[in-house]
């Protein structure tokens, strides 16, 4: 008869987890891709952080990155749980994980990781010794990445991926890479 019966009230939780918590995660997640095994990550204009990581014997290798906008995970290995060709977290699943989320990042607004700013994780830890270092510019995107806000950090380094050809899908720039044809 349209008639309610029941209505549960809206809880409000509160804050799960504390702001500067997040923030110092966040700049340590980022540090992975400035200066550590996910230095290959390419995402020009968008403050990403992400995660690598390779399991005994090479058989397993994986990357989880992100955005204020999108978390992607990427893991390679065999179905047989054999070990792969020294692949490692920090190499061809960085790759692909860069391909796509340039992809999945076209034409939509730039956003900064929650907590984060444009200096190094260094200069929050040790103030007095982090001025002269660390202060690389930031690169400009190139002009079909949106703009950042200019309290939005960007990534320190871009790193150039090898071109696709002409007709090139990302399946074929996956095969070409794990079994070299060029």
């Amino acid at each position: 008869s349209g008639r309610l019966i029941y209505q549960r009230a809206p809880e409000n939780l509160g804050r799960l987890v504390d702001a500067r918590a997040i923030g110092m995660m966040n700049s340590m997640m980022r540090e992975t891709l400035t200066i550590s095994t996910g230095h290959k990550a390419d995402l020009p204009g968008w403050p990403a952080a992400g995660k690598t990581g390779t399991s005994q014997d090479f058989r397993d290798a994986w990357f989880v990155g992100y955005t204020g906008h999108l978390v992607t995970g990427v893991w390679l290995g065999n179905d047989d749980n054999s070990p792969t060709r020294k692949t490692t977290g920090g190499g061809l699943p960085v790759e692909i994980w860069s391909r796509v989320m340039k992809a999945a990042h076209k034409g939509v607004p730039v956003v900064g990781l929650p907590g984060t700013s444009n200096a190094p994780l260094t200069a929050s830890l040790f103030p007095a010794f982090s001025a002269p270092f660390g202060s690389v510019p930031a690169p400009r995107p190139p002009g079909d990445v949106p703009q950042p806000q200019a309290d939005v950090p960007r990534p320190q380094a871009d790193v150039p991926m090898q071109p696709a050809r002409a007709g090139d899908g990302i399946d074929n720039w996956l095969v070409n890479r794990l079994f070299g044809r060029r």
